[in-house]
């Protein structure tokens, strides 16, 4: 792993920390709002120098903050759809079994919170 890796994957370690601690304070110090949150920590899923068990961290993240980081079924939608094509990915590059089923972990819980289960299983297996 390189230095600018670890230095990403070491930030966002911190991030999620940050996050999970006081989601206002970290918002309210970074200037942005939730949604903005979530869109950077779904992007930083997709860097391939941040680590599986970052990435666990980060997905904890949005499970665990879920009802405070989802104000309305839109951005749920998205961050499914996301999350979705997350799992392909990871699935089609043979990633790790853990990283896997934490997404669909997640997914579940961001399906619960929207009252979106059935429609979210359709999509993962039609």
């Amino acid at each position: 792993m390189s230095l600018k890796n670890i230095a990403e994957d070491s930030h966002w370690q911190q991030v999620s920390v940050a996050m999970k601690r006081d989601l206002q304070e970290f918002t309210h110090k970074k200037g942005s709002s939730e949604d903005e949150c979530v869109l950077d920590l779904l992007q930083a899923l997709y860097t391939e120098g941040i680590t599986d068990a970052t990435k666990v961290m980060m997905l904890g993240v949005l499970q665990e903050m879920s009802e405070s980081l989802f104000m309305d079924e839109t951005s749920i939608e998205q961050a499914i759809g996301t999350l979705i094509g997350f799992y392909q990915e990871v699935t089609m590059n043979k990633g790790s079994t853990f990283l896997k089923s934490q997404i669909l972990v997640c997914l579940t819980t961001l399906a619960l919170t929207g009252n979106q289960l059935v429609s979210v299983l359709h999509l993962l297996w039609p």
